[in-house]
Parts: structure tokens; C-alpha cells; sequence
């Protein structure tokens, strides 16, 4: 747990960021709607992002509501908003014209970077997805905090190691949205198999190199509220089921900004 001033300091910057050279969109933005929250708070974040060229997939909660949805669609506009069931957000998700995709909880908030830092990594490295580790605002402590993380940061590592460390954690408070992945790789493996996005992204991340960060871009005051969100949950439900290897390889550094 890191939360000296200086440490929490190193979190925040420098960061290193960039944005397409065009208007196509680069993102596809992954908004899980839950059940009597109308709360656009992270919304709000979305929007005040300096990167722009993204376009926002709500996932209706499993009980079909679709409150969210409408909540935004004057706000967002028809062009930039699409709403899916959540039995068929991965494939949904996957067949989106964008490079990368990003996920987006209701009890969070990004760093208005967020998206440009996700951008520079995934343009200057061969990795399949971005991890970056949250800032913990508990609403009944006094002080933030940075949560320990059991992998190297600011490089390439091995997904299956990242995936161990989702099962060891003990305060956990990582959720979908302190991930990116390349659309495609997601694609690859997931658009012909029903599966939930939290065991679609931690499969990806276990068969593929995954640059880790330790910039604090996704800022949650609790828990992920739902069991499919939170992924330690669903990294220990895999790890019982399907052991993995876990050898660190330390593949490359982020290339420094031009």
C-alpha cells in the first residue's frame, strides 16, 4: 500500500501520451450499467477526456434495465452510443471498427489522460493490453491510497503473471476498468464463444504480454459493487479451474515519447 505524499506523487506523472492521427474512432468505450444508478459521474470523466475519438457500448445490467441507456443518449448523442445485453457484450464489444477497447464502472472515475497514456503504450509497444493501477478513495477513510500490485510496472510482462496477482491481492478494488486490450485480440478468441466480459479480458490477459503501469488513471472510492466485475474474483474462479505457469518475462520498457 503506498500512501506517503511523495509516493502517491509518482503515480500521477509524468505521463506519456498520444492521439490518432485521424478522426476514426480509436476507442470503443465499455460503460456497465448497474440496476437504480443514475449517477453519471464517470460519465462526466469520459467526457472530459483529451482524447476524443472514442464511442461509448452501455451494457445493460442482467436484469435487462435499460435506464442508463436512455439517461444518455441525448447527452452523448445517437453517433457515439450503442446499448447491448450484457449476454452479448463481448461479441458486441468485438465487432466494433475501433482499435482498442476500455471499460468504464459506475463507481469510478479516469484520470483525463486516461485514454491519451493507454494510446502511447499500446501505439509504442506489441502489447495486446494496458493494466494500470487505481487510486482507492474509501468513502469512510480518511486518507487515498495506492494498492500493492505483485508485478513488475512500466514494462512488458507475461499476462499469466498479472493473472496471479489478480488472485492474491487482499483489498481488492480492480475492476474491468483499470484495463485496455486491442480490439482484435479480443476478437480473436472471443467472437464465437458466450462468455462474460471479466473472464473474456482475464483469458486474454493470461495467453498474452500485457504492459503493466504503475500511473494512477482510475480513481474508485469502493468495491466493484457486482461479482462479474471484480477481478479477483474471477482470476481465482479461473486459476481453480485451469492452473497456469507463471514465469516473469521481462520483455521491453516503453519507448520513450518523440
Amino acid at each position: 500500500m503506498h500512501n506517503s505524499q511523495s509516493q502517491l506523487t509518482s503515480h500521477f506523472g509524468p505521463l506519456h501520451t498520444s492521439k490518432p492521427s485521424t478522426d476514426e474512432t480509436a476507442f470503443t468505450i465499455v460503460l456497465f450499467a448497474q440496476d437504480g444508478n443514475r449517477d453519471l459521474a464517470a460519465v462526466v470523466s469520459l467526457q472530459n477526456q483529451t482524447l476524443t475519438n472514442w464511442s461509448l457500448v452501455v451494457v445493460n445490467p442482467p436484469s435487462g434495465s435499460t435506464e442508463l441507456g436512455e439517461d444518455l443518449r441525448n447527452r452523448i448523442g445517437p453517433d457515439k452510443l450503442s446499448t447491448v445485453e450484457y449476454s452479448s457484450a463481448v461479441q458486441f464489444v468485438a465487432s466494433r471498427p475501433s482499435k482498442y477497447v476500455a471499460f468504464l464502472q459506475q463507481e469510478t472515475l479516469w484520470h483525463p489522460n486516461r485514454l491519451g497514456h493507454d494510446h502511447f503504450v499500446l501505439e509504442s509497444s506489441s502489447a495486446a493490453a494496458v493494466f494500470s493501477l487505481p487510486l482507492i478513495c474509501p468513502e469512510q477513510v480518511a486518507n487515498s491510497y495506492v494498492p500493492s500490485f505483485p508485478t513488475p510496472v512500466n514494462r512488458v510482462v507475461r499476462g499469466a503473471l498479472l493473472l496471479e496477482g489478480f488472485s492474491k491481492v487482499d483489498a481488492n478494488y480492480f475492476g474491468l476498468d483499470v484495463v485496455t486490450v486491442r480490439r482484435q485480440a479480443l476478437a480473436n478468441q472471443f467472437t464465437c464463444r458466450n462468455v462474460s466480459p471479466s473472464v473474456a479480458v482475464l483469458e486474454l490477459l493470461q495467453s498474452e504480454d500485457i504492459y503493466c503501469s504503475d500511473k494512477c488513471l482510475c480513481q474508485r472510492t469502493r468495491r466493484p459493487l457486482f461479482e462479474h466485475s471484480d477481478l479477483a474474483r474471477v482470476a481465482q474462479a479461473i486459476l481453480l479451474a485451469r492452473p497456469i505457469t507463471t514465469n516473469i518475462a521481462r520483455l521491453s520498457e516503453l519507448p520513450k515519447s518523440r
